[in-house]
């Protein structure tokens, strides 16, 4: 009988421990949950470093022409580290102050993704990066007066007298071709009559495929660097 009672009573016991242990762990289960869901931590591959923000810019739109993919832009310190996160604040931004990394995020199929880079002549490698330093990153730059972006037009034409720009305008909102402009711009002294298509903020492909297809075969992009564009109504 004492037998008997020291096993049950054994048993009681490791039921007990068992049953606390799996409790431990479904409390510390719900208390990194919330801490998970707030991370905010991505793999990109990093595929170029720049001391000024004006050729990270510039590479940044070549790489995004090159392989079709998003390319973020980031600061670090010149060891190497993350910028300083504050809260409520942008990262401060000096050119030279920082490395800017050019990312881009890794997909599903990460091996393939990185082949596809090497092969564009890219040297990369993988880093995790908050996304709020991305972000903050951007605020900073726009804090500062500047911009990541570019004013891209596709332009459709491109005469000395008005007249021809009108016709060609109105035979592209005739066939259905919204966001065309006619622009005057100057160059040596005489004015010209742009037909442009846009404005983008990058170079998209497809776009100047689809005028061509349509017969305009000299389509070509064109980023605004200070030049004047008088829109001719």
């Amino acid at each position: 009988m004492l037998n008997i009672f020291c096993s049950s009573r054994l048993a009681s016991i490791a039921d007990t421990r068992v049953m606390a242990f799996c409790v431990t762990v479904v409390c510390l289960c719900m208390t990194t949950m919330p801490a998970l869901a707030a991370d905010n931590t991505n793999d990109y591959w990093v595929v170029g470093s720049y001391k000024t923000l004006a050729s990270a810019e510039l590479e940044r739109e070549r790489i995004a022409r090159l392989t079709s993919e998003h390319v973020e832009m980031a600061a670090f310190d010149l060891d190497g580290r993350a910028a300083e996160l504050t809260t409520g604040q942008s990262v401060a931004y000096r050119d030279g102050a920082a490395n800017i990394r050019l990312l881009i995020r890794q997909r599903m199929e990460r091996l393939v993704q990185r082949e596809e880079l090497v092969s564009n002549g890219l040297a990369v490698w993988r880093l995790s990066v908050d996304d709020h330093q991305i972000s903050q990153f951007k605020a900073s730059v726009a804090a500062r007066g500047e911009t990541l972006t570019r004013e891209y037009w596709l332009v459709l034409g491109s005469f000395h007298g008005p007249d021809r720009a009108r016709n060609q305008r109105d035979s592209l909102l005739k066939a259905g071709i919204d966001s065309v402009t006619l622009h005057r711009l100057e160059a040596d002294g005489r004015y010209y009559f742009r037909v442009d298509h846009g404005p983008f903020d990058r170079i998209i492909a497809a776009q100047r495929q689809r005028f061509i297809d349509q017969g305009i075969t000299g389509a070509f992009w064109t980023r605004v660097r200070g030049t004047a564009l008088v829109d001719v109504e």
